[in-house]
């Protein structure tokens, strides 16, 4: 039994590197849209309130990000830093319907 415990503890050790790292040191799409969605609502800037519809080309670091806002769909590039993720660029794509 004490021998089973152990074996379960590591296996969940083993798989809890990073929550934005998945296997293999891949990016963990989910929780990156998780933690930027977490960032927009927090501090939504100049863009207004706005609801992420997909994610492009994602990293551990860097993001691609498409939301719908007032203005039109917006195609948004997020950095990951020291104080979390940021939003370095942003242009809207299609105008607002």
């Amino acid at each position: 039994m004490r021998n089973f415990v152990l074996s379960c503890l590591l296996a969940t050790s083993a798989c809890a590197t990073s929550q934005t790292t998945g296997p293999g040191g891949k990016a963990n799409v989910l929780y990156v849209k998780k933690d930027i969605a977490a960032a927009i609502d927090a501090a939504p800037g100049e863009a207004g309130p706005r609801k992420i519809v997909s994610m492009g080309a994602t990293t551990t670091e860097t993001a691609v990000v498409y939301t719908d806002a007032a203005d039109g769909r917006r195609e948004e590039t997020w950095v990951r830093g020291p104080s979390g993720w940021t939003m370095t660029d942003g242009k809207v794509v299609s105008a607002a319907k």
